[in-house]
């Protein structure tokens, strides 16, 4: 017995459904040309039983000598009547009945009539009516025949469209199902663990567009699996260091290589700072890496909120001898944002640039409006940066020389800007960054505006 799985399998199913479709259609065919063969065949019939009146009326007519009168010559009409396959009655020219021939019923429902002078010489001397049914078995040999040519035509016909669907049937069957196999051949070593393989389009439309979208979902599995590496790769090594620091002071304390004193303890207080520090920068991180699926938009006005994180750092600029400046157009910039995500990138720019600016420096936060976007910069006249650090700036970890940093312990985890350059990517927005060695740096992000203002 088959089973159940075998039922299940595509080509089967597609040959099932196929096949139901083939059996309605020649069906549907079949009844639809047996209505007009059956018309046409009226039609013929009506035709001929036309065509054997009029023969019939000339014939009688032939035997005619002065009027219609059939005493004597009953026999004859009635061999007649069978000769010609009709019934029939026979008129004077006064409409009076002079013979009917046997078997004859008028009051049949689907009788057909029809009336036909006979002529001698010239001059009407009576009438012949003729009666036929049209749903009556045919007993002429010619309608017979006529019958034949129609219904061997009708069995072709019905045999050519089955087997023609069925060989459509069939090429579909196996052009689907040829996409299917080797799309299966692809997914199998999917379904084993193996997600470095692209699968490829093929079918129909529909069934690219199911590809496409398997191709995005291992495409995304294998980002978030490198980044996961990476990521693990990028914390173990920044971890190494302070982990190592701490340690190994811990130990020269407790075997008394150093003292416990105050210096020692806020030696091994920083290393453990800069470690918490860095793991709250990873959690960031993660966090806006996958920023994408939790961003809660909605229109802002830029400025207010770009004041809002500005005035945060004038306490700090002014304590490092630092210019802090906000310039920016004296009407609302409206775009859809995330409020605290955009927040954070706001943050993470200004921070950057006091970080790397020396004492009575100059730092510009500003927002340039145009036509179909705003743009966000922050500049700075500090130590500015490499082409090659600008093309590396936004990486994971990545950090500029410490010897260029302004602060001597170099604290800075390089995780800040690859932050701010997800949570942009994000929101689909673009981010970059123009320096030059020694004269300063300017990031900038371009949003686009909400044109709905209300």
């Amino acid at each position: 017995m088959l089973s159940k799985e075998f039922f299940k399998k595509t080509s089967v199913v597609f040959v099932m459904i196929l096949s139901a479709i083939t059996f309605i259609a020649v069906l549907t065919t079949y009844l639809a040309f047996s209505y007009y063969m059956d018309k046409e065949m009226r039609r013929y019939k009506m035709g001929h039983y036309n065509e054997q009146v009029y023969k019939l009326s000339y014939f009688i007519s032939s035997q005619l000598e002065e009027s219609v009168n059939i005493d004597e010559d009953k026999e004859f009409y009635d061999g007649l009547a069978k000769e010609f396959s009709l019934h029939y009655e026979l008129y004077t020219d006064d409409m009076i009945s002079v013979y009917e021939s046997p078997g004859l019923q008028t009051e049949q429902e689907h009788m057909t009539e029809m009336d036909t002078p006979i002529i001698l010489e010239g001059d009407k001397v009576g009438y012949l009516r003729a009666y036929y049914d049209l749903d009556n078995q045919v007993v002429s040999v010619a309608l017979l025949n006529h019958q034949k040519r129609i219904e061997t035509q009708l069995r072709t016909l019905a045999i050519v469209i089955l087997f023609s669907l069925l060989i459509v049937s069939f090429i579909v069957t196996f052009m689907v199902n040829r996409s299917i196999q080797s799309t299966l051949k692809h997914m199998l070593p999917v379904l084993r663990g193996k997600r470095d393989v692209t699968i490829p389009r093929s079918g129909t439309l529909e069934m690219q567009y199911m590809f496409d979208s398997v191709n995005s979902v291992l495409i995304e599995f294998r980002n978030m699996e490198n980044w996961r590496k990476q990521m693990m790769q990028d914390l173990t090594h920044e971890l190494r260091t302070p982990l190592t620091s701490v340690l190994v002071m811990a130990e020269a304390v407790i075997d008394g290589v150093y003292p416990a004193s105050k210096e020692v303890l806020e030696d091994i207080y920083k290393e453990v700072e800069r470690l918490s520090r860095l793991i709250f920068n990873v959690q960031n991180l993660s966090e806006a890496e996958g920023a994408r699926f939790r961003l809660n938009t909605k229109k802002v006005n830029l400025i207010s909120l770009i004041k809002n994180t500005y005035d945060g750092f004038l306490f700090v600029a002014k304590e490092k001898n630092i210019r802090l400046l906000f310039i920016h157009p004296h009407r609302p910039c409206i775009a859809e944002v995330d409020p605290d995500r955009f927040t954070q990138v706001i943050t993470n720019l200004i921070a950057n640039a006091l970080k790397y600016t020396p004492e009575y420096g100059r730092v510009e936060v500003g927002v340039d409006i145009f036509e179909d976007e705003i743009c966000f910069y922050c500049l700075d006249n500090g130590v500015g940066m490499s082409k090659t650090d600008q093309t590396l700036i936004f990486n994971r970890f990545y950090r500029v020389d410490k010897s260029r940093s302004n602060e001597n312990d170099g604290a800075g985890s390089g995780i800040g800007l690859n932050i701010s350059s997800a949570l942009a990517e994000a929101h689909g927005w673009k981010m970059g960054v123009e320096s030059e060695l020694d004269e300063g740096s300017k990031f900038w992000v371009k949003i686009p505006v909400a044109n709905d203002t209300n």
